[in-house]
Parts: structure tokens; C-alpha cells; sequence
């Protein structure tokens, strides 16, 4: 077991130099998992699953899977995608608290 075990600690440990890099691909990986089941409701969004969005996105602008969903989701780059969901964020805060 400790034959199998060791090269494969040895990997991370190579691939990820400190702990600070894998805690940041975790979150990098997590959010983007977590963006990407908010934009499939997007229909559905109230104000806080707008401002979570918008946050998840704003927050993570550097994370390379988070660049590569919003090029698939066809919203163009990060800052493009930022104008249209504080947009919407705004609309629907907004129509929030009229009713």
C-alpha cells in the first residue's frame, strides 16, 4: 500500500507547492461548481441568487475554470459577464423590493 500511496503524495506534493495553492483550486473548483448550478436557474433567481453569482464570479475572476465556463456559457469574458449579472442583479433586487 505504501508503494501505491507514495508517488501518488509525492505528485501532490510536487504539483502543489503549498498548502495555500491546493486550498485555492479546491475554492477555484467549488465556486465554479457552484456557478455553474446558478446559471442553469438563472430564470429563476431572486436577488440573493443574484448577489451570489455576481459574488462567486467578481471573487474568483483569476480562476482559470471559472474563465473556461463563462467562454462556454457563451457570456464572453469575465468582465463582460460581470455587466450582465450586476444587470440583472440590479432588475431583479430591484422588482425584489417593490413587491
Amino acid at each position: 500500500m505504501r508503494k501505491f500511496l507514495l508517488p501518488i503524495v509525492a505528485l501532490i506534493a510536487f504539483t502543489f507547492s503549498s498548502c495555500d495553492d491546493l486550498e485555492e483550486t479546491i475554492d477555484c473548483t467549488s465556486n465554479t461548481a457552484r456557478l455553474s448550478a446558478l446559471l442553469l436557474t438563472i430564470d429563476e433567481w431572486d436577488c440573493d441568487d443574484a448577489t451570489e453569482a455576481y459574488n462567486l464570479l467578481d471573487e474568483n475572476q483569476d480562476c482559470d475554470e471559472m474563465k473556461f465556463l463563462i467562454e462556454q456559457q457563451d457570456y464572453g469574458t469575465v468582465e463582460d459577464a460581470l455587466f450582465i449579472i450586476n444587470g440583472y442583479k440590479t432588475v431583479t433586487c430591484t422588482l425584489d423590493g417593490l413587491f
